[in-house]
C-alpha cells in the first residue's frame, strides 16, 4: 500500500515538474510584442542646378568630313563655354552618331549627304551662365546649333542632404506615433526593431523645348538683355516626401 502512495507522489511531483518546465519554455518562446507604424516627413528641397543641351550638326558629302567639321564645332563651342567666368559650369559629351540624311523627291528617295551630331551638356549653377551659352553659340561655322532639353534641378549633394535630415524626422514621427499607441495601453515604448523607407520627389523638372534654329533662338535671347539675371528660366523648390515603416519593441 505504501508503495502505491509513494507512486502517487512521484506521479504528482513529476506532473508539478512538467507543467513548470513547459510554463518555462513557453516563456522563453514567447514573440516579443512589437508595434508597426508609419512616419512622414514633407520638404521643400532648392533646384541649384540649370542645364541645357546644345545639339551640334554638320552635312557633307563626305563622311570624314561631316564628322570633322562637328567635332570642330564642338570643341569651338566647348572653348567659349569654359572661357566663361563660373567655377560652377560642367560639360558632358551625351552623344556623337553619323547616319545618312535624305529627303523624298519625286517619288524616290534622294542622298543629300552624310548628318553628323554632336550633343553638348552644360549645367551651371548660375542662370547668367546658360544665357551666355545661348548668345555664344549662335556664331558657330558649317554647323547648326539646336538648343534641347533645358531644366532646372537639384544636385546629389542638396538631394543626399535633404534625405538625411528628413529621414531622422520621419522616423521621429514613427517613434511619437508609436510612443502613443503604447501609452495608451498603459505600456512603453521600447528600441527599434527595423525600418524601411521610400523617398518621393520633384527635384528634377524638364522642359522639353523643340529644335529651332538657332537665329531665332538668339533673337529671344536678345531680347531679355535688359533683364540683370536672365528671369526667363525661374527657379523653383522641389518637393520630397519621405515614408518610414518602422517597428518598435514594447517593454
Amino acid at each position: 500500500m505504501s508503495n502505491i502512495k509513494n507512486m502517487k507522489k512521484y506521479i504528482v511531483g513529476g506532473i508539478a515538474l512538467i507543467a513548470v518546465s513547459a510554463y518555462a519554455t513557453f516563456a522563453l518562446l514567447e514573440v516579443p510584442r512589437e508595434i508597426a507604424v508609419s512616419g512622414e516627413c514633407f520638404v521643400k528641397i532648392p533646384k541649384d542646378k540649370l542645364s541645357i543641351t546644345l545639339q551640334i550638326k554638320t552635312l557633307d558629302k563626305n563622311a570624314a568630313v561631316s564628322l570633322k567639321n562637328v567635332q570642330k564645332a564642338a570643341d569651338g563651342i566647348a572653348g567659349q563655354i569654359k572661357a566663361i567666368d563660373d567655377k560652377t559650369i560642367e560639360i558632358q559629351t551625351k552623344r556623337i552618331s553619323s547616319s545618312e540624311k535624305t529627303k523624298w523627291e519625286k517619288n524616290s528617295s534622294v542622298l543629300l549627304g552624310i548628318e553628323s551630331e554632336i550633343d553638348l551638356e552644360i549645367t551651371s549653377e548660375k542662370k547668367e551662365t546658360i544665357d551666355m551659352v545661348l548668345s555664344n553659340a549662335q556664331g558657330v561655322k558649317n554647323a547648326e546649333v539646336f538648343p534641347r532639353n533645358m531644366r532646372n534641378f537639384s544636385s546629389k549633394a542638396v538631394v543626399d542632404e535633404a534625405v538625411a535630415k528628413c529621414l531622422k524626422v520621419a522616423i521621429s514621427d514613427a517613434r511619437d506615433k508609436a510612443a502613443a499607441i503604447a501609452a495608451g495601453d498603459g505600456e512603453r515604448l521600447g528600441r527599434l526593431l527595423e525600418a524601411r523607407f521610400g523617398v518621393n520627389g520633384d527635384g528634377d523638372d524638364n522642359a522639353e523645348f523643340r529644335p529651332l534654329r538657332f537665329e531665332r533662338v538668339a533673337a529671344a535671347s536678345m531680347s531679355f538683355a535688359g533683364n540683370k539675371s536672365a528671369d526667363y528660366i525661374q527657379s523653383s523648390d522641389g518637393d520630397l516626401s519621405i515614408t518610414v515603416s518602422a517597428v518598435f519593441r514594447i517593454k
